[in-house]
């Protein structure tokens, strides 16, 4: 038995087939002709970029936007001007040829990756050396290897897995991932959830251990820590079969329930909404029926492209979403960039402590230049529909009031263009203890609050939710959290404000009765995982709810929390 970190949850099993690296060794010497070495490294860039945008459509139209961001990114680094300035460089100074060239230069922003304490930014060494493959296979002129070839009921054992090769791989006939390297904030891991493919990443010595062939099972359970077995005896082999009986009884009674209302036993009707990032996502939402949409990412649009988008091309993408998802209400969030989202056209500054500097309507606000005309498309995308505009990282009523403001102002703009609009309300994400504990004042100036518990958590237990040393005092249902999710429902509810939320808290079965009990309206989550929290809301009453919630503010930590609820609500810890 291995253990391992979950990089996507579930349970499976299957034959193990061993995928080894490609091998792209190659010769470093000196050339003569340094201008036709350029060239040939220009030329393996233009392929490789041609490579990446086919996938990244690929990725779009088979997981959605938010995936094919990784692929998005890629090409920003195919198309880096330090990159390949220093590749030239290179070999135009040493003479060197392309491979050796590229290798170096590789080799050195991905150790500047790996210096980063942010596990998340440290991740994106691995992005860089698989763009950097990408361009030395097309030096090389070698044909990646296809995963298309992986045999029916497999797990797919490998040393590292780059998201191309994740992206590449024929799913349909693998059961699991289990990785030698890499981590939950890996982009392999993020395809492997998006997937749907359970995945156990850091397995130590993993590929020296397993061989082709060897049955093996994955346990990732919902944990962040799982387990891989080798050839198990029988018994657990029996055990695993009763959990995988269960899984598939679970998978058809939530299936039962896609039709029916997200509705308590004594009739409390609450939205269940879902977090997107863009057009291609909707097919989600209509499949796990989504009441419309509670947080539009709006920056996997800018994210994607490797430059500014226009408001012509954000009104197309906006607009396809309310078509589709009419009449249902959906909500914007204004580009949100800054801590952890990094867009380098945009130029924002490195900051020693990006996560409380120039980030969300801070950064909108001083760049009229990239805030207008995302208003502006997004005013227009309301025509004949209901949207709502959400503004991220609001600290002070200012904040919203110039917010407000500006809306205002364009669509007067827009009104003497001769363009209509539609019904829209402005509101805020709640994700600053300060906002939290002022919602009351905020409410003057917001129609509504959307609690994001990711941010909210971290700001108010003072850990990086990124920084692995801490990560394990991260948790959403500590009771300091809970009680100002509460203070802002209360606040909302005064105020005669819809209050919802659009953080990870809000798709946990486990906080359902918890949330419903402090009196949520809307929950916005992953569409795949609406099946389970409408499950829990239909087994609830409302007193029942507000009997554990109350509880719930006077446990002393967010373990006892979570024990409450699975003593209270067994559904709920399923």
């Amino acid at each position: 038995m291995m253990e391992g970190i979950v990089g996507a949850p579930g349970i499976a099993k299957g034959s193990a087939w061993l995928y080894l690296s490609e091998d792209l060794s190659f010769e470093r010497r000196v050339v003569d002709d340094r201008p036709a070495e350029v060239g040939r490294f220009e030329e393996a860039l233009r392929a490789s970029r041609s490579e990446l945008e086919e996938l990244a459509d690929k990725t779009a139209q088979a997981m959605g936007d938010e995936a094919a961001g990784i692929f998005r990114a890629h090409l920003a680094m195919v198309e880096d001007e330090a990159l390949i300035s220093g590749v030239r460089e290179v070999i135009q100074r040493e003479g060197r040829n392309a491979e050796s060239a590229l290798d170096t230069v590789v080799e050195q922003f991905a150790a500047m990756f790996e210096t980063l304490e942010d596990p998340y930014l440290r991740e994106r060494a691995a992005d860089v050396r698989d763009v950097g493959r990408r361009v030395l296979r097309h030096l090389l002129g070698r044909q990646a290897v296809s995963l298309q070839d992986v045999p029916p009921d497999s797990v797919l054992v490998a040393e590292d897995l780059t998201p191309s090769d994740t992206a590449n791989m024929n799913a349909r006939n693998v059961r699991a991932l289990a990785v030698e390297k890499g981590g939950a904030t890996s982009h392999t891991a993020i395809l492997a959830r998006t997937l749907g493919i359970p995945a156990l990443m850091g397995l130590s010595g993993l590929t020296q251990t397993v061989h082709t062939g060897d049955f093996l099972v994955v346990d990732a359970g919902t944990e962040r820590r799982g387990r891989l077995f080798v050839n198990p005896p029988a018994a657990e082999l029996a055990d695993l079969d009763q959990r995988l009986g269960e899984q598939a009884s679970r998978r058809k009674k939530l299936e039962s329930l896609a039709d029916l209302p997200a509705e308590t036993r004594d009739g409390r009707r609450v939205i269940l909404a879902a977090n997107i990032g863009g057009p291609a996502d909707v097919d989600a939402v209509l499949q796990f029926r989504g009441e419309g949409v509670g947080l539009f990412r709006t920056e996997f649009l800018f994210m994607n492209a490797t430059r500014l988008p226009s408001e012509e091309e954000q009104y197309r993408a906006y607009r396809q979403v309310v078509e589709r998802l009419r009449p249902n209400l959906v909500v914007f969030r204004t580009l949100d960039v800054g801590g952890d989202k990094e867009i380098g056209y945009l130029g924002i500054p490195r900051e020693s402590n990006p996560f409380l500097g120039w980030r969300g309507l801070r950064f909108c606000l001083d760049r009229p230049d990239v805030f207008r005309p995302q208003l502006r498309a997004m005013l227009r995308a309301s025509e004949g529909a209901r949207i709502a505009i959400m503004f991220p990282m609001v600290s002070t009523l200012d904040e919203i009031t110039r917010g407000r403001a500006l809306v205002a102002e364009l669509r007067e703009e827009l009104a003497r263009e001769g363009k209509a609009i539609g019904e829209v309300q402005v509101g805020i994400m709640v994700e600053v203890p300060a906002a939290a504990a002022a919602a009351d004042i905020l409410a003057h100036q917001a129609d509504f609050f959307s609690i994001g518990t990711n941010d909210l958590t971290q700001y108010t237990l003072a850990v990086d939710r990124t920084n692995e040393r801490v990560s394990g005092l991260y948790d959403s249902l500590h009771p300091a959290v809970l009680r100002l999710v509460a203070d802002v429902i209360q606040a909302g509810r005064k105020a005669g404000r819809w209050v919802g939320m659009c953080g990870e808290l809000a798709g946990d079965p486990l906080a359902a009765p918890i949330l419903l009990g402090l009196g949520l309206e809307e929950f916005s989550l992953s569409p795949p995982a609406l099946p389970r929290v409408k499950e829990v809301l239909r087994s609830l009453t409302v007193p029942e709810a507000e009997a554990v919630a109350q509880e719930a503010l006077g446990q002393p930590d967010a373990q006892a929390v979570r024990r409450l609820i699975r003593e209270r609500f067994p559904l709920a810890a399923g």
